[in-house]
């Protein structure tokens, strides 16, 4: 077994992650139990130190991130992998139920958490046919609003800021989006903060710092009291983050069609690239999205003391919904 995973209890779990009942051999921090759903997707850790052989015979893309993250899929074999450049494979089969993380001997138990519950789960998710965003949100009295952007926007540090400011945080980084006769609803992942130390230093004291979020990261998670699961609820809007430099007060603007169809296409989870038929359906959820929930580009510049003024902006702009 290697360094650090005796901390791992191997005995099996169900959790809610999103709408879903996965079943853990590891504890999953930040997710809440469930015993009364039948599990959807089998989580294990493999330490035997034996990784997946990735060759000319597999199908292979980057997905992102300047190579940090690469797909690899044996579709005849029923096998896919995610592949986190010397942090950990993840083999995902038998029709996208089974997860079996190969870790890296450098990579922390923390590691594996933060890919499996940030990185990997969204993307099974998404091949299993669901709209997965990389995202936050909190909810408002009108419905939920969700902050949407590339990783370093900011979407944690309004969200926590929001929170602090009594809008409860239902996902800091991910998200499901889904469509019912036109009504746009969301559901959460989990209600969990990963951040910077001085955005934890804004917000929160010490009592509130947990553990590392990676062993390659110096961000930090956020603990709360007690993890609460939300099921889904109406969206309000999505704002997609655009940093300006300190010096440019927050605005915010209504963007529509081609444009916030291209915005939200950048921001989702995609696990199997090669799949003409799920990119079809996920293009034409991403269309029908687009003509039913308001999207916004909120410019607001990288200053902590600037943001009661971006939630004032935020706020002014729900009124009008």
């Amino acid at each position: 077994m290697q360094p650090g995973f005796d901390c791992f209890q191997f005995d099996m779990k169900r959790y809610i992650y999103c709408d879903i009942s996965i079943e853990s051999e590891i504890d999953l921090p930040g997710l809440c139990v469930s015993d009364d759903r039948d599990p959807i997707i089998f989580f294990r850790v493999d330490n035997s130190g034996h990784s997946m052989t990735v060759d000319s015979s597999w199908q292979q893309v980057e997905l992102g991130e300047g190579g940090f993250i690469s797909y690899a899929e044996m579709p005849e074999k029923d096998l896919h992998c995610l592949i986190f450049e010397n942090l950990a494979t993840f083999r995902i089969r038998n029709g996208f139920k089974d997860i079996i993380c190969n870790p890296a001997p450098t990579s922390s138990p923390n590691t594996v958490l933060h890919l499996l519950l940030d990185q990997v789960l969204p993307r099974v998710l998404s091949a299993r046919g669901k709209l997965m965003l990389h995202g936050s949100c909190i909810e408002h009295p009108k419905g939920v609003v969700i902050f949407a952007g590339t990783t370093g926007a900011g979407k944690s540090t309004l969200a926590a800021h929001f929170s602090r400011c009594g809008f409860p945080l239902l996902s800091d980084d991910g998200l499901q989006l889904k469509q019912d006769a036109g009504n746009v609803k969301v559901i959460p992942t989990y209600p969990g903060l990963r951040l910077w130390e001085d955005s934890i230093a804004e917000f929160y004291d010490h009592d509130h710092v947990g553990e590392p979020m990676a062993h390659y990261s110096s961000k930090k998670r956020v603990v709360f009291e007690k993890s609460m699961h939300m099921d889904e609820q109406p969206a309000l809007c999505l704002l997609f983050i655009r940093p300006q430099p300190p010096v440019i007060l927050p605005t915010i603007s209504r963007i529509v069609n081609r444009e916030a169809f291209f915005e939200l296409n950048k921001q989702v989870f995609i696990l199997d690239p090669f799949s003409r038929e799920k990119t079809i359906s996920r293009i034409k959820a991403i269309a029908e999205l687009v003509s039913h929930l308001p999207m916004y580009a909120l410019r607001i510049p990288h200053d902590y003391s600037m943001l009661d003024q971006v939630q004032k902006t935020v706020l002014e702009m729900v009124e009008t919904l």
